[in-house]
């Protein structure tokens, strides 16, 4: 049996900040989906040593896991919003940085690029408690699913995005995959704004 429970007068501002939210996370949550499912392709075409083909995503996590606390202290001293578009701006620069070590065939550029990736992956990974702040616990769990569903939107946007963009620099394959992913951060920047 399906209930419906109406958002309560005082959700208003939650249900607000959760689309925002969702919005957000449809955008920057592609940033990590591109880092997967370039990062091994493009690495095997920037270094002799096939081992090392998949360091770059392997950075991404390692980034993500070393942002945490410090997009937390970021976010308690600066408010969310601030947090958000501090993270948002390291989007952009880790997208421009990766492009660029894939259009001057430099590995070690490259990594740097997926390793900033992650740090602003660990801002993104917490808009959905971030929903969570204005709401009742009435409402929690749904702002926190809205938030969620904008994660299942991003894993669409960021292939399709690799996809629609990947051919645009011959000379340098998937240079603008990445300067797409960095437009999209600029975007969610513009969403957070909204916050």
């Amino acid at each position: 049996m399906n209930q419906h429970v109406p958002i309560a007068d005082g959700d208003r501002l939650a249900r607000r900040n959760a689309l925002v939210l969702a919005g957000a996370q449809a955008l920057g949550g592609a940033s990590p989906s591109i880092v997967i499912s370039l990062g091994g392709i493009v690495g095997a075409g920037l270094v002799a040593n096939q081992t090392f083909a998949t360091v770059p995503v392997s950075l991404m996590q390692l980034g993500i896991a070393t942002g945490v606390i410090p997009a937390a202290m970021q976010m308690r001293r600066l408010g969310r919003r601030g947090g958000y578009i501090i993270g948002a701006l390291i989007g952009v620069t880790a997208a421009s940085i990766a492009a660029a070590g894939t259009g001057m065939r430099l590995f070690w550029l490259f990594c740097l690029g997926t390793f900033l990736c992650g740090l602003y992956g660990a801002f993104v990974q917490s808009y959905r408690f971030a929903a969570a702040d204005t709401a009742t616990d009435a409402f929690k769990p749904r702002a926190i699913s809205w938030v969620m569903i904008g994660g299942i939107a991003a894993g669409v946007i960021g292939p399709q995005s690799v996809y629609w963009t990947r051919d645009m620099t011959p000379a340098a394959p998937f240079a603008a995959s990445f300067l797409a992913q960095g437009c999209l951060a600029l975007i969610a920047m513009g969403v957070i704004l909204l916050l």
